[in-house]
């Protein structure tokens, strides 16, 4: 979280933001404009280029959603969120070389949020860029991963079938096969 203390009123278009971005049916037009009016009432407050960087992403506005994600880094040091959306975002854009610097920087932060899904994100990085091996090793390291929640299986349940896809058991050398 933000260090900054935003005013009464920057917290309550963040707020609403949230409840346009998290409703049942997201209005991210709508929570675009509320971050908006939040980050003008509080320009150093880094919560809302998070969400604010989201909202962009869904209408795919993918340009601006990585400069506000990179502003979001800026206000929010040490904060694995900006820096996996980020690095999520480049991915979509299949800008692999950019993505891997990202997300090794995640990777290296050694936060437990979102780990899995970090270094699965790295993982698709390596296989955009034909570097099989090195995603191998971070599949490898996923399938040994505990889901600390159900729902974090997603990233070991993938990487085990990445795995698979390339012929390349889980426990098995990963620059025996696919690596070529």
């Amino acid at each position: 979280m933000s260090k900054i203390q935003p005013s009464k009123e920057a917290i309550a278009f963040y707020e609403q933001g949230e409840e346009h971005f998290f409703a049942d049916t997201p209005n991210y037009a709508k929570a675009e404009r509320c971050f908006r009016l939040a980050i003008d009432l509080a320009p150093d407050w880094g919560e809302p280029f998070v969400l604010l960087a989201g909202a962009l992403e869904q209408q795919d506005k993918m340009k601006e959603a990585c400069d506000v994600e990179r502003e979001a880094i800026n206000r929010l040091p040490g904060d694995p969120r900006p820096l996996m959306g980020l690095g999520f975002f480049l991915l979509k854009l299949r800008r692999y070389d950019e993505a891997v610097t990202i997300l090794e920087e995640v990777v290296n932060l050694k936060s437990h949020y979102g780990e899995a899904d970090a270094r699965l994100a790295l993982a698709e990085a390596y296989e955009g860029l034909g570097q099989l091996d090195k995603a191998a090793i971070l599949w490898k390291h996923i399938v040994t991963m505990k889901a600390v929640h159900p729902s974090y299986n997603h990233p070991i349940i993938e990487a085990k079938q990445k795995l698979t896809d390339y012929g390349m058991p889980p426990d098995s050398d990963p620059k025996s096969k696919g690596s070529e």
